[in-house]
């Protein structure tokens, strides 16, 4: 047997190893010793869990998201229409589905391109190499402030695509890879530096006024998290610098100018312009649906009006690219829909990464749920134990809870669950800053970009080709881990004075 047919056998059989691992483990979670201080049935979902993720890591991400459907039905506290309900009734498995078919379509018709096109020939972007990676990271923190992290990923997944395209980055590059794992963890810590279209620093906010009858403004958070979120940005770069360390030999200079002549040949075909025009038209109105009704709320308008905004805000997020996507449906070009809903669903909709996402939104409601008792585990758990050690500790503690179980589960749970045991605590940490430590925890859980099961823009990453689990999760936590050092022995004592 030849050397490098020996080492892809070795790599099989070791898949196979743990494949045949994790089914057992899956299975035979619930007789598995219990893990303190949780519950049977709690520690059945970690034993689960714990078994997935080693897949998810090293072997495939598709169907062993459907194992942990399969595992939690093993769970005799939890009843599976619930969970199926949570993995695929949830709205954003819709909004998933619906954005993927829209932006394909916004693709096909070369509309982003286009976009890609423009940005990769701006005047700073066109230095090469680090400028243009710092000049498309700058732009998605900036944008990041104001829009849902979701939302944002998938606008730059398929602006990043183009991009790859358009200067030859094979998918398995360490440019590529760069460019991937940027877009994950820019998106993670803008959305973690205000309050405006983020919904975990806002639950962490409200948890505390429910609560404690604690008021903390945006504009206090904000002050928080912007100055956290762009040392955050900083280490972040400088881990790409010095460790990832990506050859951008195709992001010179010379290799970006050479694109700005495609730009005119393409924006020449009035078929395509036309196509392009209407299909951006559908695009700004679907961006605005999603952002133009939390402003005008706060606005002094006709009851009529205010009523339609807080039915559209009911509605959801998946509801604007439904209807962006079913118009772009009924599109016609010589006598041809522009797209049909078969098409997109075939070509442009990532199953694998869908089923992902729906095992991780199961897994998040799981967490949350009241007969597992997670939250009340770890309350007990903590109860006696934080008020003899010291505040740095104790912040450093709530910090690295917040900023490790975000990168494995829910943003959603994260910060419900940990704010929530900090408050349920706050009579015996007299001498822990509870409202700074309330806005440190609403910004660790959005810093979610490691683990495939902390964001579904995680689990899109990973299956996209442009980078891997591994990668994502060794320097996910790798960036983690610091801000967590960052946030508790440095911020943390300067911002005292802030909140």
């Amino acid at each position: 047997m030849l050397p490098e047919q020996a080492k892809l056998s070795g790599k099989l059989n070791s898949k196979h190893i743990l494949t045949v691992i994790a089914f057992l483990m899956v299975i035979f979670a619930r007789y598995l010793p219990r893990i303190l201080p949780f519950s049977q049935g709690a520690s059945q979902v970690i034993y689960q869990f714990v078994a997935v993720l080693s897949l998810w890591l090293f072997v495939a991400i598709d169907w062993p998201s459907l194992l942990l459907l399969f595992g939690f039905s093993l769970v005799p506290e939890l009843k599976f229409t619930g969970v199926l309900q949570a993995a695929f009734g949830n709205q954003t498995f819709a909004f998933l589905l619906f954005t993927f078919s829209l932006t394909y379509v916004l693709t096909k018709v070369g509309l982003l391109r286009q976009v890609a096109l423009a940005f990769i020939t701006s005047k700073f972007a066109r230095l090469g190499g680090w400028h243009f990676v710092l000049a498309y990271f700058a732009s998605i923190l900036v944008l990041g402030c104001f829009i849902s992290p979701t939302v944002l990923f998938f606008i730059y997944l398929a602006i990043l695509t183009e991009i790859c395209t358009l200067v030859k980055l094979e998918k398995d590059s360490s440019a590529a890879n760069l460019l991937m794992l940027g877009t994950v963890f820019f998106c993670g810590i803008s959305s973690g530096m205000t309050t405006i279209s983020h919904v975990f620093p806002l639950i962490s906010l409200s948890l505390a006024k429910r609560m404690l009858n604690l008021t903390i403004s945006h504009v206090t958070f904000s002050l928080v998290a912007i100055p956290i979120g762009l040392v955050s940005s900083l280490i972040a770069l400088a881990i790409f610098y010095f460790v990832l360390r990506p050859d951008l030999t195709k992001l010179q200079a010379s290799n970006l100018q050479q694109i700005k002549s495609y730009l005119v040949t393409e924006s020449a075909d009035p078929k395509s312009t036309y196509e392009r025009l209407i299909s951006l038209i559908v695009a700004a109105l679907v961006l605005l649906a999603w952002l133009v009704p939390t402003v005008l709320l706060k606005l002094s308008l006709p009851n009529a009006i205010t009523n339609f905004l807080k039915y559209w805000q009911t509605a959801g997020i998946s509801l604007p690219p439904l209807l962006g996507f079913m118009c772009l449906c009924l599109v016609k070009t010589e006598n041809k829909p522009l797209v049909t809903v078969q098409e997109a669903l075939t070509k442009g909709v990532s199953w694998p990464s869908l089923i992902m996402c729906a095992s991780t939104l199961a897994l998040g409601a799981v967490l949350t749920n009241k007969e597992l008792a997670f939250n009340t585990s770890l309350a007990n758990l903590f109860k006696d134990n934080l008020p003899s050690l010291p505040h740095l500790l104790v912040v450093l503690i709530f910090c690295a809870w917040a900023g490790i179980q975000t990168n494995f589960s829910s943003n959603m749970v994260t910060a419900t669950l940990v704010t929530s045991t900090l408050l349920s605590l706050a009579g015996n940490l007299v001498f822990v800053n509870i409202p700074l430590l309330v806005c440190l925890i609403g910004i660790l859980a959005s810093y979610a970009f490691a683990a495939p099961s902390a964001m579904p823009c995680v689990a899109i990453a990973a299956a996209s080709g442009f980078s891997n689990s591994r990668d994502l999760l060794r320097y996910g936590l790798l960036l983690i881990f610091l801000v967590v050092c960052f946030i508790s022995f440095i911020a943390y004592p300067l911002l005292l004075a802030v909140v």
